[in-house]
């Protein structure tokens, strides 16, 4: 099966829970439509479904493919639409060397201080610089996806900076850290004025790194639909109990390929695996933060999110909320080829709204933050 770029985005979606990969629903006049294209790739029996062992084979699939990826940044810079895109690396615990991108106004004066915004990608770690360029820098042609959301970041006169992640081993909110406090080193920045997105995996290491920044290190942060706020219970709570009991019927489907996938968290107790959710510390968050999070979401579904809402409300932290009724999983960037929409159609005019609320939500927070 060959993987397209496009595709092997889409994919990050399905490793991290957002199967989706339902047969696409026949219509209400009797014509049945055709299976969503994205999923259509994964379907090699041509049954019209995309079984567990066709997701597990693509997966596969991916991961041979990402690890060919271009990993050495390019020499120098390139100019987009007036913004000057650069690739570095950085410093991470341990001494291991992480991917990051960065843009900058090509127009920035001499001794100038900008504000700058780090965006953390989802999904797995250890991306190639392609990728992260999609989080950092404006539309560029032949781009595997573009998020309207960096897009409005990049119209601001403020710095962007996309950074990664290890794939495994060790506290992977620490390479977070250290790539926060890499963005305060870089020139033309005020290190007084960084704010940080996260989305998906990389919204739940933002909301890890959190409580155990230094005062002061971080203006503000959003988190969109951050991943598994408390590990006990999306892998080992009795699934008829609150708050799983309040799931939609295709969100508990997710649930439970994705304790299918990950062997339930067996092999850890209650205490190791709460000891790894951010639910537990939010409470010690002191950073202005922005959640984001939707009802329409099956993979970080709103009622998981409640426990972390409430502990921070009751910690009077400085949050503030805002909560979608459609849009599904990943809509905080509004990518294009999401698979979070596979088997969904295309954007309903209410989705439509719901993804340029959140997009304006996300712009007075940073504006508010940065003035």
């Amino acid at each position: 099966m060959k993987i397209r770029p496009a595709l092997g985005l889409a994919l990050l979606a399905v490793f991290a829970g957002t199967a989706g990969a339902q047969q696409t629903p026949p219509s209400t006049s009797g014509e049945v439509r055709e299976m969503d294209p994205r999923l259509k790739r994964m379907d090699t029996d041509g049954d019209g479904q995309v079984s567990a062992a066709e997701k597990d084979a693509a997966r596969r699939n991916y991961l041979r493919r990402v690890d060919t990826s271009r990993k050495e940044p390019k020499p120098g810079s390139d100019m987009i639409g007036g913004r000057q895109i650069s690739e570095l690396v950085f410093t991470g615990t341990g001494g291991v060397t992480l991917r990051a991108v960065l843009s900058m106004p090509a127009d920035l004066k001499p001794k100038s201080r900008i504000p700058l915004v780090v965006t953390i990608h989802g999904g797995m770690g250890d991306r190639d610089f392609g990728y992260l360029r999609t989080l950092a820098a404006p539309r560029e042609q032949g781009a595997i996806t573009f998020s309207p959301t960096v897009g409005l970041f990049n119209e601001q006169p403020w710095a962007v900076l996309s950074i990664d992640y290890r794939r495994s081993g060790g506290k992977l909110y620490e390479d977070v850290i250290a790539g926060i406090r890499h963005a305060k080193t870089l020139p033309g920045i005020d290190p007084k004025r960084i704010c940080a997105m996260g989305g998906s995996h990389g919204g739940k290491l933002l909301m890890e790194a959190l409580p155990r920044l230094e005062a002061g290190e971080l203006r503000c942060a959003i988190a969109g639909s951050p991943f598994m706020p408390n590990a006990y219970v999306s892998l080992m709570q009795d699934i008829d109990t609150p708050p799983l009991d309040g799931l939609t019927p295709s969100a508990r489907q997710q649930l439970l390929e994705m304790r299918q996938r990950m062997g339930g968290g067996r092999t850890r107790s209650r205490e190791q695996l709460e000891a790894d959710s951010f639910e537990m510390t939010a409470d010690r968050i002191k950073v202005p933060t922005l959640l984001l999070t939707s009802k329409g979401d099956d993979q970080v579904p709103y009622p998981l999110l409640l426990a972390t809402i409430d502990k921070m409300q009751k910690a009077k932290a400085p949050l503030t909320v805002q909560v979608a009724e459609l849009v599904p999983h990943g809509f905080y960037w509004g990518r294009e080829n999401s698979m979070a929409r596979a088997g969904r159609g295309e954007r309903s005019p209410a989705e439509d709204r719901e993804e340029e609320a959140a997009r304006a939500a996300i712009m007075q927070f940073l504006k508010q933050h940065f003035r």
